[in-house]
């Protein structure tokens, strides 16, 4: 039977200047000597969030770390960012918990700037598992507005017309208490599931304040990185194994985006998981398990 936890478990938190001038605030969950997985979260959300629930932490021989893209949660904004900044918090992280090479996991918004430190940090990420990431917008035949909610097509039109338009929408969004509420709506059978799950509803709860703690301004620089400016890397350069990870269900990143990754990094794996949508809590352990497959000598990823 597994543990529900009604608070996160025991973690390290830290401080961490980046070469970009961010001051990250980074949460290291596990112990020295376990292979290292460096998270980015989705959008938007906080580095409270762990691939495989809180739980999941003690049940895996891995040291997840995760960390608050500059403004959410306890890292203050950093304007201007890009999706390329990615690298230089990756390996600000790396470099100050001492990590060597290391594995890099990225869940919907945050699926971009996992592919961005593999890509900009070859000879320190080993692997690469990108989960209902948002879809690269270079890819030829593929268009991000073409493959999501109506909500979120009306967003992308709001960034694409200009900051000031961004800001309005986001601050009258935040300003009715229940941002998300329109997405959430809307998800398919399997996400209510897994978001009626009572150790799921407590980490949402605590998730969900955290990371506005700052502003609203790592929302209105995450959609402008993914979408106005270029990503700053070329996807084909990857070299790590890649696994992509994706739910038929999914109607906020659906299976689209995973295809557009495929064309832009052929050596990657792509997964199309027909029981599963957006939140990929069930199989995330598994990802896990296979980013950290060097140390376990388990190669395969496997569902």
């Amino acid at each position: 039977m597994k543990t529900h936890l009604t608070s996160p478990p025991a973690h390290a938190v830290h401080e961490i200047q980046a070469s970009d001038g961010s001051t990250l605030t980074v949460r290291d969950w596990g112990e020295p000597g376990q292979p290292p997985v460096v998270f980015h979260h989705g959008l938007p959300a906080g580095g409270l969030k762990v691939p495989g629930g809180w739980a999941a932490l003690g049940e895996l021989p891995c040291r997840v770390i995760t960390f608050d893209r500059p403004g959410f949660s306890g890292t203050p904004p950093r304007p201007g960012r890009s999706v390329s900044s990615a690298a230089a918090w990756s390996e600000a992280i790396a470099d100050a918990l001492s990590l060597g090479r290391f594995a890099v996991m990225g869940t919907s918004g945050g699926g971009p700037y996992a592919a961005a430190a593999a890509a900009l940090l070859p000879d320190r990420v080993s692997r690469l598992c990108i989960s209902v990431g948002v879809g690269p917008p270079d890819v030829e035949g593929f268009d991000i507005r073409d493959h999501v909610m109506p909500q979120t097509r009306a967003e992308i039109d709001l960034v694409r017309r200009g900051e000031p338009a961004l800001r309005r929408y986001v601050d009258e969004a935040l300003a009715q208490g229940a941002p998300l509420e329109p997405w959430l709506s809307q998800i398919a059978e399997p996400d209510v599931e897994v978001l009626s799950r009572a150790e799921v509803r407590f980490e949402e709860q605590a998730a969900g304040p955290d990371w506005l703690t700052q502003s609203p301004e790592g929302w209105i620089d995450d959609d402008l990185a993914l979408v106005a400016r270029p990503w700053g890397f070329d996807l084909a350069t990857i070299v790590a194994p890649t696994v992509l990870l994706y739910g038929r269900q999914d109607i906020l990143v659906p299976p689209a985006h995973g295809e557009a990754y495929q064309q832009a990094i052929p050596h990657a794996d792509l997964f199309v998981l027909d029981g599963a949508g957006h939140w990929m809590r069930d199989y995330e352990p598994e990802a896990l398990r296979w980013l950290i497959a060097d140390s376990l000598e388990a190669p395969d990823f496997v569902l």
